[in-house]
């Protein structure tokens, strides 16, 4: 089972907002289900692979980009790949969790085309606190 929280959290604790991969700016641990499992995706035709299979099984899902994928597939694709997504698979409830790597201006622009769930190498307050302000989180990536 992975774990979603800063290393000084123990493993367990549930934040408010039932479902979610981690509490506004991770201050408490929150552990992934086992229900959900986690997906590596790096394009479209794997998104529709992913979203298929969870649809024939039932599951809720967890999309994980490759690590730093802002940076080089850029902030618009991946809005458009969840918003597409979301469009296309609106019975399967889905988790889109873009990396970001250490890069705050590539995590803004992700926040600024609509990704809702992104996750940065290094936890930063001020990206959290946007994140939380425009209706999105920050999440530590699963591993």
């Amino acid at each position: 089972m992975s774990s979603l929280c800063h290393p000084e959290h123990r493993e367990g604790s549930f934040g408010p907002k039932e479902g979610s991969l981690a509490t506004p700016g991770m201050t408490e641990c929150i552990v992934a289900p086992m229900d959900r499992p986690v997906i590596l995706v790096r394009d479209w035709k794997e998104t529709v692979a992913a979203l298929l299979a969870a649809r024939a099984a039932g599951t809720a899902p967890v999309l994980l980009t490759p690590e730093d994928a802002a940076s080089f597939y850029g902030a618009g694709y991946l809005g458009a790949l969840q918003e597409r997504a979301r469009e296309e698979f609106p019975d399967v409830a889905f988790t889109l969790i873009v990396d970001c790597g250490d890069a705050p201006g590539y995590a803004l622009a992700c926040l600024r085309a609509g990704v809702r769930t992104i996750s940065m190498t290094t936890h930063n307050d001020k990206i959290a606190d946007i994140a939380r302000q425009m209706g999105a989180e920050l999440v530590r990536r699963p591993s």
